[in-house]
């Protein structure tokens, strides 16, 4: 396990704790990069996965070998290994991304008095993986009334997310959310070759499994699928079976700076929920965006986040219900070029609008404030 360096920079030490692989999150790459110009000095710490970059670690990024995979015995060991690390090194501000690292965030601010930020990349507690169970919802819940109390500012990625989460804990929450850096160069967009293409995570409710079976009713179709996660070995097998393999990608995971490359040549950007999560269905996600910023239009979920966008600036099609027949009928509908084409230079209009070069402007000034 490597340090941090010991030079302090005159507007202090950042520290920023996650439990994925922290070398592929774009939302921290981001904030990374806007701190480090701004004067601060910023340590990353993440969980090693396979497949990890052995060139993108060094002195401002540390990765953590967990024996555990999931489940209490993996967030209790890393969030120790966290405050382990956290007592050996100094930071001013400890950022906890999410609820899996606020029990370390918020035991390092009781020790040692440093800042908490709590950063909310979703609503955690309601993410499908705990749809089915209350008890563990109820644990999360706890910890974040608990740890969120202590914080000094508390973030999130979209005003949906934000109300409820005021509400629940009644505590303030600011919206910095999850949008590129602009594309100087948009990805020209065309009908053909038709091609699907979804950015992120493989995992349950994010509507993978009806594009592949969409597939096989939408001919001279081909998938795209950008990302690894809890489902990937069970998709191959599921493209194998229905002996689509000739016209399903997968890339496995690209990182943040290759991903406007990946999206060239694509048609229709992918996002795709499940709305019993309340997560999602009050999401903004980091794929939405992406995908304009590469001039291309999106197929997303009717929730209100995107419904909000898609009436300032008209980027895609909005999807009513979350099934495969609905899929079918919105990329029939979006198959007609002249709107096709009107579509897509709504993209390009809105990438100066949705960057990160706006957004950043905002964090800084909430940091700031911090002192």
């Amino acid at each position: 396990m490597e340090t941090a360096t010991s030079t302090s920079m005159e507007k202090g030490k950042i520290l920023i704790t996650v439990t994925n692989d922290v070398v592929f999150d774009r939302r921290i790459k981001r904030m990374v990069d806007s701190f480090s110009q701004a004067g601060y000095q910023v340590h990353r710490v993440g969980r090693l996965l396979p497949g990890t970059p052995a060139t993108k670690t060094g002195t401002d990024i540390t990765l953590l070998k967990c024996p555990f995979h999931s489940g209490p015995l993996f967030y209790f060991w890393f969030n120790l290994q966290l405050i382990h690390f956290a007592l050996k090194n100094h930071f001013d501000l400890h950022m906890a991304v999410d609820a899996d690292t606020l029990l370390a965030g918020a035991a390092i601010h009781l020790m040692k008095k440093r800042k908490l930020i709590l950063d909310c990349h979703e609503w955690f507690e309601y993410t499908p993986e705990l749809q089915h169970s209350p008890l563990k919802r109820w644990l999360w819940s706890a910890l974040i009334r608990w740890g969120g109390r202590y914080a000094a500012l508390r973030l999130t990625v979209s005003e949906t997310i934000a109300t409820g989460l005021e509400a629940k804990y009644h505590q303030p929450f600011q919206v910095v959310r999850n949008v590129p850096l602009r594309t100087n160069r948009p990805a020209q967009a065309k009908l053909e070759p038709r091609t699907l293409v979804y950015l992120g995570v493989l995992n349950a409710g994010r509507g993978i499994e009806i594009a592949i079976r969409a597939l096989m009713r939408l001919p001279g179709y081909r998938l795209k699928l950008i990302g690894e996660g809890d489902l990937s070995g069970s998709l191959r097998k599921e493209v194998q079976r229905l002996k689509l393999s000739e016209r399903i990608e997968f890339t496995g995971r690209v990182l943040p700076e290759d991903i406007p490359g990946a999206l060239q040549g694509c048609t229709f950007g992918l996002l795709l929920l499940d709305p019993q999560s309340v997560s999602y269905r009050l999401s903004l996600a980091n794929k939405f965006f992406d995908y304009v910023q590469a001039g291309l239009p999106v197929l997303c979920s009717d929730f209100p986040e995107y419904r909000t966008l898609m009436d300032i600036h008209k980027v895609g099609w909005l999807i009513r219900h979350y099934s495969e027949e609905d899929l079918i009928n919105t990329i029939i509908r979006a198959e007609d070029q002249e709107e096709y084409e009107t579509v897509r230079a709504n993209c390009e209009i809105a990438t100066g609008e949705w960057c990160w070069e706006k957004e950043e402007q905002k964090l800084l000034q909430l940091f700031r404030k911090l002192g």
